[in-house]
């Protein structure tokens, strides 16, 4: 005769509860741990992008600068890496701050330096994390990058 209730099933019974903690404290925020890997090499890339398109203008041409910055920004913010963080054309300048651009045309070789910060949102934003930059809050990310000024014969 058998005393008591067997073990069969209690495996069963425990790993939906098990699942679920997995789930929501382990896999949501890898996801967005790779996912702010991703971000932060599409930000690098509109900075790097930029930088080089502003050492091509003339740094007396405050419009043609301008028009360098917007073009760019505007054809990245086209792009599947704009949209997978996020960005869209319409929403481009409330994301993306262009500051601290400064030219050396003292020196030589003249070198042009351009800072940016790129606001991005978390894939998936965890409620549980809301105060947490890339896992329930916006994440920001500020690049600098200088590149030697190109000849244009200003100097």
């Amino acid at each position: 005769m058998r005393n008591g209730r067997g073990q069969r099933g209690s495996q069963l019974a425990e790993f939906g509860p098990a699942m679920g903690i997995f789930i929501l404290l382990i896999v949501f925020p890898l996801i967005n741990f790779a996912y702010i890997g991703c971000a932060y090499g599409a930000s690098w890339f509109l900075n790097h992008i930029m930088v080089r398109e502003v050492a091509l203008t003339n740094p007396k041409d405050k419009d043609a600068v301008e028009a360098a910055e917007d073009r760019i920004g505007q054809n990245w913010a086209n792009t599947g890496l704009a949209s997978l963080i996020g960005i869209t054309p319409a929403n481009y300048s409330s994301k993306v701050t262009n500051k601290d651009l400064t030219y050396t045309p003292s020196q030589n070789p003249s070198f042009v330096r351009l800072t940016s910060e790129v606001k991005v949102k978390p894939l998936v934003p965890m409620q549980a994390f809301a105060d947490v930059p890339g896992l329930g809050a916006d994440l920001t990310f500020s690049f600098t990058e200088e590149q030697p000024l190109e000849e244009k014969g200003l100097d």
